[in-house]
Protein backbone atom coordinates (compact mmCIF):
# COMPACT_ATOMS: atom_id res chain seq x y z
CA UNK A 1 0.00 0.00 0.00
CA UNK A 2 1.33 3.39 -0.92
CA UNK A 3 1.18 6.41 1.31
CA UNK A 4 -2.35 7.53 2.11
CA UNK A 5 -3.58 10.58 0.19
CA UNK A 6 -4.21 13.81 2.06
CA UNK A 7 -6.64 16.24 0.48
CA UNK A 8 -5.81 19.92 0.16
CA UNK A 9 -8.69 20.70 2.52
CA UNK A 10 -7.29 18.39 5.21
CA UNK A 11 -3.83 19.87 4.75
CA UNK A 12 -5.17 23.43 5.08
CA UNK A 13 -7.19 22.46 8.17
CA UNK A 14 -4.05 21.01 9.78
CA UNK A 15 -2.10 24.21 9.18
CA UNK A 16 -4.96 26.37 10.50
CA UNK A 17 -5.11 24.22 13.66
CA UNK A 18 -1.35 24.57 14.23
CA UNK A 19 -1.76 28.36 14.05
CA UNK A 20 -4.30 28.21 16.93
CA UNK A 21 -7.05 29.97 15.01
CA UNK A 22 -4.91 33.05 14.40
CA UNK A 23 -5.64 32.66 10.69
CA UNK A 24 -8.77 31.28 9.06
CA UNK A 25 -8.76 28.35 6.65
CA UNK A 26 -9.49 30.84 3.84
CA UNK A 27 -6.38 32.86 4.80
CA UNK A 28 -4.22 29.73 4.83
CA UNK A 29 -5.62 28.65 1.46
CA UNK A 30 -4.89 32.10 0.01
CA UNK A 31 -1.29 32.05 1.30
CA UNK A 32 -0.65 28.53 -0.03
CA UNK A 33 -2.06 29.57 -3.40
CA UNK A 34 0.22 32.61 -3.47
CA UNK A 35 3.25 30.48 -2.54
CA UNK A 36 2.45 27.99 -5.32
CA UNK A 37 1.93 30.77 -7.88
CA UNK A 38 5.17 32.52 -6.93
CA UNK A 39 7.09 29.23 -6.96
CA UNK A 40 5.76 28.42 -10.43
CA UNK A 41 6.62 31.91 -11.70
CA UNK A 42 10.17 31.76 -10.33
CA UNK A 43 10.78 28.29 -11.78
CA UNK A 44 9.38 29.35 -15.15
CA UNK A 45 11.90 32.22 -15.17
CA UNK A 46 14.82 29.86 -14.49
CA UNK A 47 15.38 30.50 -10.79
CA UNK A 48 16.29 27.88 -8.19
CA UNK A 49 14.06 28.28 -5.14
CA UNK A 50 15.13 27.20 -1.65
CA UNK A 51 12.39 27.21 1.00
CA UNK A 52 14.00 26.71 4.38
CA UNK A 53 12.72 23.62 6.17
CA UNK A 54 10.82 22.38 3.11
CA UNK A 55 13.24 21.91 0.24
CA UNK A 56 14.86 23.14 -2.92
CA UNK A 57 13.14 23.33 -6.29
CA UNK A 58 14.93 23.88 -9.56
CA UNK A 59 14.12 23.74 -13.26
CA UNK A 60 16.13 21.31 -15.37
CA UNK A 61 16.27 20.70 -19.10
CA UNK A 62 15.65 17.13 -20.24
CA UNK A 63 17.13 16.47 -23.66
CA UNK A 64 14.74 15.29 -26.34
CA UNK A 65 15.24 12.06 -28.25
CA UNK A 66 15.97 11.90 -31.95
CA UNK A 67 14.11 9.85 -34.50
CA UNK A 68 15.65 6.40 -34.72
CA UNK A 69 17.16 6.39 -31.20
CA UNK A 70 16.83 3.03 -29.49
CA UNK A 71 14.87 3.00 -26.24
CA UNK A 72 14.57 0.16 -23.77
CA UNK A 73 11.83 -0.74 -21.34
CA UNK A 74 13.45 -0.55 -17.87
CA UNK A 75 10.74 -2.77 -16.42
CA UNK A 76 11.29 -5.55 -18.96
CA UNK A 77 15.01 -5.87 -19.71
CA UNK A 78 14.40 -8.91 -21.96
CA UNK A 79 12.12 -7.00 -24.33
CA UNK A 80 13.71 -5.93 -27.60
CA UNK A 81 14.55 -2.21 -27.90
CA UNK A 82 12.20 0.04 -29.83
CA UNK A 83 13.02 2.98 -32.09
CA UNK A 84 11.73 6.50 -31.47
CA UNK A 85 9.21 7.23 -34.26
CA UNK A 86 9.67 11.02 -34.41
CA UNK A 87 11.94 13.68 -32.94
CA UNK A 88 10.97 14.70 -29.41
CA UNK A 89 11.72 18.25 -28.26
CA UNK A 90 13.80 19.12 -25.24
CA UNK A 91 11.56 19.77 -22.25
CA UNK A 92 11.87 21.51 -18.93
CA UNK A 93 11.09 19.58 -15.75
CA UNK A 94 11.07 20.54 -12.07
CA UNK A 95 13.34 18.68 -9.66
CA UNK A 96 12.55 18.79 -5.95
CA UNK A 97 14.99 18.01 -3.17
CA UNK A 98 13.53 17.69 0.36
CA UNK A 99 15.21 19.62 3.16
CA UNK A 100 17.18 17.78 5.80
CA UNK A 101 14.58 18.83 8.38
CA UNK A 102 11.92 16.87 6.48
CA UNK A 103 14.13 13.82 6.08
CA UNK A 104 15.23 13.90 9.73
CA UNK A 105 11.60 14.19 10.84
CA UNK A 106 10.87 10.68 9.58
CA UNK A 107 10.86 7.90 12.17
CA UNK A 108 14.11 5.91 12.31
CA UNK A 109 14.38 2.44 10.81
CA UNK A 110 15.14 0.90 14.19
CA UNK A 111 12.21 2.49 16.03
CA UNK A 112 8.79 0.87 16.40
CA UNK A 113 7.14 3.82 14.63
CA UNK A 114 9.56 3.46 11.73
CA UNK A 115 8.96 -0.28 11.43
CA UNK A 116 5.18 0.21 11.57
CA UNK A 117 5.31 2.88 8.87
CA UNK A 118 7.52 0.71 6.65
CA UNK A 119 5.15 -2.26 7.05
CA UNK A 120 2.15 -0.08 6.17
CA UNK A 121 3.85 1.35 3.08
CA UNK A 122 5.08 -2.05 1.86
CA UNK A 123 1.84 -3.97 2.41
CA UNK A 124 -0.43 -4.46 -0.56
Amino acid sequence: MAAQPLTATEFIEGIAEQLDGEYSKADVKKVLGAVAAELQDCLANGYKVNISGIGRFEPRAKAGRKKGDLIRNPFDPDAPPKKVAADEPTKVVVKAFPAAALKNGMPGAKTKAGQDLAKTLLSK
